[in-house]
């Protein structure tokens, strides 16, 4: 996980209120270590998880940093709520 997802979820916790952030990449250790250090920086409890779902099953709030031609995520993972779709970075 990158500069852009680093950037990301520190703008969405400058403007609002965030308790916990959940996180998903392709790699585990990539993904790990990204929650580790964006807890530590930003004081709350950043998951790291096996799947997008987690990521998006119950969020108020999602965004994404990909640069990947295939979906990320569904809506269909979506549960309650409109969700908040921020930083799609796509290839065309």
């Amino acid at each position: 996980m990158g500069w852009q997802a680093e950037s990301q979820l520190e703008a969405v916790c400058a403007v609002r209120d965030i308790r916990e952030a959940r996180v998903y990449s392709r790699s585990a250790e990539r993904r790990e270590t990204f929650a580790a250090r964006m807890s530590a920086a930003l004081g709350i409890a950043v998951r790291a998880v096996e799947e997008p779902r987690a990521v998006v099953e119950g969020a108020e709030i999602v965004t994404t940093a990909t640069s990947s031609r295939e979906p990320c995520c569904w809506a269909s993972g979506w549960s309650g709520g409109a969700p908040q779709c921020r930083g799609l970075q796509t290839r065309s």
